[in-house]
């Protein structure tokens, strides 16, 4: 049985399509890692006017914070409030270094710069009864 060459044309389309938004919904792993949001050192260093070694500084500091939630979430012996707790002290020493390295306008305008992110995991509100 011969498909009409508009047939194949169509299914081409609508393929493509399925593909475009599967890739829009789901990048692929990027020099961040998976599921790991905020911009990215060269994206912190080029906002915040930052030098070569305040820039390479910073890019260890979140290198560093990315290995050890990487390595968190690969232990499955830990519960999900166990977790949580251990990527939230990660998170506050990751501030702290950050704090200690930029300048206090640096710094704000960082923390500027992860509110979106902090806002997504941040929890929902339960409605009141």
């Amino acid at each position: 049985m011969k498909l009409p060459k508009s047939l194949i044309l169509a299914a081409l389309v609508a393929a493509s399509a399925a593909l475009q938004a599967q890739n829009a919904t789901n990048p692929p792993d990027g020099p961040r890692g998976v599921g790991v949001g905020g911009p990215t050192p060269d994206q912190i260093a080029t906002a915040l006017k930052l030098n070569d070694a305040t820039k390479a500084k910073i890019k260890t500091i979140l290198d560093a914070q990315m290995q050890k939630i990487r390595e968190l979430r690969q232990d499955t012996k830990l519960s999900p409030a166990d977790r949580r707790a251990k990527v939230l002290a990660i998170r506050a020493n990751t501030i702290s270094q950050m704090k200690a390295v930029l300048t206090p306008e640096q710094f704000d305008q960082w923390q500027k710069m992860n509110q979106p992110r902090q806002r997504r995991a941040a929890p929902a509100a339960t409605p009141k009864q």
